[in-house]
């Protein structure tokens, strides 16, 4: 059972017994458009140094954060898994069908607020962490996220070790 299942089951028994959590941070607006068609193009790098990221790159993972986060607490599977780099869709479907289906059982939703702005760790990868508000308390969250095919994908949305 992974750390972010534990987490979404332990926040289900609060939400249970203390109600809907209010959620915090912008509201985005995702887009409607499904995901391209993975191809064999290789990764185009961008052209900013290594732990700074151009605005509009920083601006473009910020909204893809939110959505991501969004469409979680809208149980939204189909809209989270277009927003999973391919791969990682593929591993990870069952798991987030499941995760979705408790969240929605007990009508969980989750706090995001971003706890630091989004920076590059390699040429054709950006990473931020968030701050996930759940009934039980908060928890920080890692995101990851991969340029590929002229789009950012989310490569990864686990929880920081204390």
């Amino acid at each position: 059972m992974t750390r972010l299942t534990r987490l979404i089951l332990a926040a289900m028994l609060a939400a249970a017994c203390a109600g809907p959590v209010a959620t915090s941070g912008p509201t985005p607006t995702p887009a409607a458009t499904p995901a391209p068609t993975p191809t064999a193009t290789p990764p185009t790098p961008l052209a900013v140094p290594l732990g700074s990221i151009a605005p509009a790159e920083a601006d473009a993972l910020r909204r893809l954060a939110f959505a991501y986060w969004d469409a979680y607490n809208a149980y939204d599977v189909d809209r989270i898994l277009s927003y999973l780099e391919p791969s990682e869709r593929a591993k990870r479907e069952a798991g987030i069908r499941d995760e979705i289906g408790r969240l929605k059982t007990f009508g969980v939703k989750l706090g995001i607020s971003e706890q630091s702005p989004p920076a590059l760790s390699a040429p054709d990868t950006g990473e931020m962490l968030m701050t996930m508000q759940e009934p039980l308390g908060s928890r920080t969250m890692k995101m990851v996220f991969l340029h590929r095919d002229g789009r950012w994908w989310v490569t990864a949305a686990d929880e920081v070790p204390k």
